[in-house]
């Protein structure tokens, strides 16, 4: 007798003359195999094939594929029919193999009685293509449960809106699997009593989801105390909400780095901290992105420290696709003499028009 993970190599099944292999676990004679052996091989050997040749899997995912789901012994018929569903419903064969690859009991679904409502209930939320995807990817277990309906319908009620529903369910599908009420019911209460209104608070659950479900009132304490002690917004300030969005996406560290880089530029601790206070989200971008823009404006376009930190969306704006395309245009029409008003950035950058040297 051999036991233990081996490879086990079959030729000619019933005839015929394909060589494959498949991960085992168990124990096989040496010398036969009974009659529900033999059934065994044959099947896993027709969904490997299929796998192969529908989905595109190389030979070794396959055979892992359906090595992981012996408990469910699905059958060809089954995994076909479900391929068939989901090209019916526009899904690509490249997202069908990613939602098996990360969920193989997928195969195993019966298409009438437990696929389709589920998929139905999900698309009339407005969950469609990769993002229908990949919630039936990550959390399809959790998808079958009987009781997600309610918790989608305690979502929608805790959000006001499916469209906030479906924006959520794309950032982090985990939510389905529930949350602590009294910890949700606690920050809710925090944020409203910083002064955050409750269309700003459902913006952030909706950009933040996992941030919201799973932080403690503590620490979630802690970041609005930072925000108003450290980054100076007052918790009534329209900005406020914008730099609680900040230091939930980054850690202090990070921001300090960021303001590091405006004081290589010789901006003092005055100016930045202004900006910080009046545009929260210009550090939400990268260090290096700051960067090249602060760059851009003060060394190529001659503005100064005051003037940007008094109009600090410029430092938001995509150089690439903003500011340079339309400073370039501003440049034509000067050297022709089309620009009768001669406007800089300043009026025609703010009220997105384009954009030129001040």
């Amino acid at each position: 007798m051999l036991s233990g993970k081996f490879w086990l190599q079959i030729r000619a099944i019933n005839g015929g003359s394909r060589s494959f292999f498949f991960k085992s676990i168990g124990s096989f004679s040496t010398t036969t195999t009974t009659t529900s052996q033999a059934a065994e091989v044959i099947r896993i050997a027709d969904m490997v094939d299929y796998l192969m040749n529908s989905l595109g899997f190389s030979k070794d995912a396959a055979i892992t594929i359906s090595s992981k789901v012996p408990r469910y012994r699905p059958s060809l018929e089954k995994a076909v029919s479900v391929f068939n569903y989901f090209d019916k419903l526009g899904v690509s064969k490249m997202q069908i193999k990613s939602m098996v690859s990360k969920y193989p009991g997928l195969l195993c679904c019966n298409v009438d009685k437990t696929l389709d409502p589920k998929v139905k209930f999900l698309r009339e939320l407005g969950l469609s293509g990769l993002d229908l995807c990949n919630v039936i990817a990550i959390c399809w277990s959790m998808a079958l449960d009987p009781s997600i309906k309610l918790r989608i319908l305690n979502l929608r009620e805790l959000v006001g809106t499916d469209d906030y529903v479906v924006r959520i369910l794309r950032r982090w599908p985990f939510v389905l699997r529930g949350w602590d009420t009294e910890m949700v019911d606690s920050n809710l209460e925090l944020l409203r009593d910083y002064g955050i209104t409750y269309d700003n608070i459902v913006k952030w659950i909706a950009r933040q989801p996992r941030s919201f479900f799973t932080t403690k009132p503590e620490v979630l304490e802690d970041i609005l105390h930072r925000v108003e002690n450290v980054l100076g917004i007052p918790h009534g300030s329209a900005m406020f909400h914008h730099g609680f969005d900040l230091l939930c996406s980054f850690d202090m560290s990070k921001v300090y780095e960021k303001f590091g880089v405006l004081r290589s530029f010789g901006w003092p601790e005055s100016l930045i901290l202004k900006m910080v206070r009046t545009h929260p989200l210009t550090f939400t971008r990268s260090a290096s992105v700051i960067q090249k823009t602060v760059d851009y404006f003060m060394n190529d376009l001659g503005y100064s420290m005051d003037f940007l930190a008094s109009h600090p969306s410029f430092l938001s704006y995509s150089l690439e696709k903003r500011v340079k395309p339309r400073n370039e245009v501003l440049k034509i029409l000067n050297e022709n003499k089309l620009n009768k008003r001669k406007a800089g950035l300043t009026a025609q950058s703010v009220n997105k028009q384009t954009c030129s040297a001040h």
